[in-house]
């Protein structure tokens, strides 16, 4: 992805067709790599991706490594999503932000923000339903078509999940003028599972799946985590309280229900 450029690699390459490769890593010269450390531009499993310094901790850190991460005392940003293990400082995150805004602005593509639950789909978990629900899904998606499903049945999460009508449809074209990201405060795992029924090949999100383990916690939504600058930016989303800092941003939507047990909760039932 394009997010990762600061990545690099840092194995060293042998100068003579001839010559085996070092045992050992190299020492890399930072000066080659747009930089020099400390301060640490980010980490991938508690290694600079820059310099290939293991990341201190505890309190030797703050003294000899301020900044390495957090920019002078702020805390690093993670962004699991795009690669497990990976945080970067608030400068490297700014650098990378700015490439966002210059490949939107070249390929004319603002960023689409995407919640999953009551926005894109419904989802219920098995416990939530009595056995006659559970047959009457079974039935229903029995009778669904094929060349269009809409409702889906996932063991491996325990849940059943239904697509918004014509929410396909909405996707393909929104992919058109979009770059998609999908930020739900669902887990990483029912992240996972619901972009796979969604986008199967990866063509609409390209890994572009945000979860709850990337908002640091809180039950709010930034769009600092996906690197989107306010202004290229526009949110679907049926619940506004998550965007605390981004209202302007969003277009709240109506609340898509499907699943009995959800709708009495909301009074719809």
């Amino acid at each position: 992805m394009a997010e990762l450029d600061a990545v690099e690699d840092t194995e060293p390459q042998p100068t003579d067709v001839n010559e085996a490769p070092a045992a050992k890593r190299q020492k890399v010269n930072p000066s080659a790599r747009g930089g020099s450390c400390p301060p640490h531009p980010g980490f991938i499993g508690g290694i600079c991706i820059r310099c290939g310094t293991l990341k201190m901790t505890g309190p030797e850190a703050e003294t000899r490594d301020e900044g390495s991460s957090g920019g002078g005392g702020d805390s690093p940003l993670a962004l699991r999503y795009i690669h497990h293990g990976l945080e970067v400082s608030r400068g490297e995150a700014d650098r990378l932000r700015a490439g966002t805004v210059q490949r939107a602005l070249a390929s004319r593509r603002l960023l689409l923000v995407l919640d999953l639950d009551h926005t894109l789909l419904h989802s219920t978990r098995l416990s939530d339903l009595s056995f006659e629900q559970s047959q009457a899904l079974a039935a229903a998606l029995e009778a669904e078509p094929k060349d269009n499903q809409l409702l889906y049945h996932l063991p491996h999460m325990s849940m059943w999940t239904k697509l918004r009508p014509g929410i396909r449809q909405f996707l393909a074209a929104a992919h058109e003028l979009f770059d998609l990201h999908v930020f739900t405060m669902g887990d990483q795992h029912y992240a996972a599972g619901i972009a796979a029924v969604l986008d199967p090949d990866g063509t609409l999100f390209g890994g572009r799946v945000a979860s709850s383990s990337d908002a640091g916690g809180k039950m709010v939504k930034d769009l600092d985590v996906l690197l989107g600058a306010e202004e290229m930016v526009l949110i679907l989303d049926d619940t506004a309280g998550v965007w605390p800092r981004h209202k302007d941003n969003l277009l709240q939507i109506e609340r898509y229900i499907y699943f009995p047990a959800c709708a009495v909760r909301f009074g719809r039932g």
